[in-house]
C-alpha cells in the first residue's frame, strides 16, 4: 500500500511541478490528455501493486482520489478561449464536475483495454 501511494503521489507531483506555477495556461483539451495520463498511470500502479487485494469498485474509488488531485492541478489552469477570468473563476467548479466525469469514464476504459490486451488478467482469474 505505501509503494502504491509513493508512486501515485510521484504522478501528482509531476504534474504539480509541470503545471501548478503561476501564468501557466493549458487549453481544455491538453488538460482531458494530461488527466487520461495520469488516469492509465494511476490504474497500472494500482493493479500493480493491491490488484489482488481489494475488490474493483474499491480500486475506482482510490484511482478517482489519486486523479482527483491532479485534476485539481489543472482546474486552476485551465483558460477557455473566449470566456473572461472572472466566469472561468465562477465555473470552476463545473469544471472539475466534468473532468471527473472524464476521469471516471477513462478509468473504466483503461481497465477493460487493458483486459483486453492481456495487460490485466481476465476478470475470472482475478
Amino acid at each position: 500500500m505505501e509503494d502504491l501511494e509513493k508512486e501515485t503521489n510521484s504522478i501528482y507531483d509531476r504534474v504539480k511541478e509541470q503545471f501548478g506555477k503561476a501564468g501557466r495556461v493549458l487549453k481544455l483539451w491538453e488538460a482531458c490528455r494530461i488527466i487520461n495520463e495520469a488516469t492509465a498511470s494511476t490504474v497500472l500502479a494500482i493493479e500493480k501493486h493491491i490488484g489482488r487485494s481489494i475488490s474493483g469498485p474499491e480500486k475506482k474509488e482510490k484511482a478517482m482520489r489519486a486523479v482527483e488531485h491532479v485534476i485539481d492541478i489543472l482546474c486552476n489552469v485551465i483558460d477557455v478561449p473566449m470566456l473572461p477570468n472572472w466566469v472561468e473563476l465562477a465555473l470552476e467548479r463545473y469544471m472539475k464536475i466534468f473532468l471527473m466525469e472524464v476521469a471516471s469514464g477513462s478509468i473504466d476504459a483503461f481497465v477493460k483495454t487493458f483486459r483486453d490486451t492481456g495487460v490485466f488478467p481476465p476478470k475470472g482469474e482475478d
